[in-house]
């Protein structure tokens, strides 16, 4: 919960009754799982480490380009070299199909 708390806006909830903070903890779960899981995959190809709070940090940072995050966290100076408006064909790229 420790990184929950550092990375995560908790300390605040949207609504004041139970329903409303059981729904904002769940999407901050769900949200840390999804980053964990883009952190596992872009360490896994290079050879020093991501922390977590850094790639939180780039990915709100660019939710609104269409930069290939698991190649941008690879290698970060050649991923914007020539970059183009790219606009992804596929869906679910972080899973295997």
């Amino acid at each position: 919960f420790k990184r929950l708390k550092q990375n995560f806006q908790l300390h605040n909830f949207l609504g004041d009754n139970q329903n409303a903070i059981k729904i904002q903890i769940w999407c901050t779960l769900i949200a840390d799982l999804l980053i964990k899981l883009v952190k596992d995959k872009a360490d896994k190809n290079r050879k020093s480490k991501w922390s977590f709070s850094n790639v939180a940090g780039l990915i709100r940072q660019h939710l609104g380009t269409y930069i290939d995050l698991v190649i941008f966290l690879t290698n970060p100076e050649k991923a914007l070299i020539g970059y183009k408006e790219y606009r992804p064909q596929y869906q679910m790229t972080l899973f295997k199909t």
